[in-house]
């Protein structure tokens, strides 16, 4: 939060970047100490608890950095069977929200739908209520969770797209 040099007042870095911070301690350094040479690094991220909810086995705190990502959260906490993959809201403590859809994410790589945890989010896991079965010329045919989100090209993706096979 803050830095301290003797000589300078404190140095408000909380919340600013690591470059920003950089620049403004190595200016202060260089006003204070003359002929000295500094570098600034980040060792280990701070950690925090983000809170996951609903129908997960182990509901409750788990730790995050600023690295982490909803699915690592998700992961350990394990969602039960009933619980959805691909309805999942990230609340986070400015009231804003943002979707997680862990089968996106895993078939397609969708990295905006497994989000950055911040400090204070809640992951919310609500129960898997809507099924669709995909069957014909796709590379996966069985049953998928539906999420409102979803188009008919969405779903083709799901299922391992289109086969040679298939009609067009």
């Amino acid at each position: 939060g803050k830095v301290f040099l003797p000589g300078n007042g404190p140095l408000d870095v909380s919340g600013k970047t690591l470059e920003w911070a950089r620049q403004h301690i190595l200016k202060m350094v260089a006003e204070t100490f003359v002929g000295v040479h500094a570098d600034l690094r980040i060792l280990r991220l701070r950690s925090f608890r983000v809170y996951v909810t609903g129908y997960v086995k182990n509901p409750g705190g788990v730790q995050a950095s600023s690295a982490s990502r909803a699915s690592e959260a998700l992961a350990e906490a394990e969602i039960q069977d009933v619980g959805s993959r691909r309805n999942v809201i990230v609340r986070h403590r400015d009231g804003t929200a943002a979707p997680v859809d862990l089968g996106l994410f895993e078939s397609l790589g969708r990295q905006d739908l497994n989000p950055t945890l911040v400090d204070g989010d809640v992951l919310e896991v609500p129960r898997a209520m809507e099924w669709l079965h995909v069957t014909g010329a796709v590379g996966g045919q069985g049953k998928y969770e539906f999420s409102p989100r979803d188009s008919l090209t969405t779903l083709i993706r799901l299922s391992g797209g289109l086969l040679p096979s298939a009609i067009a």
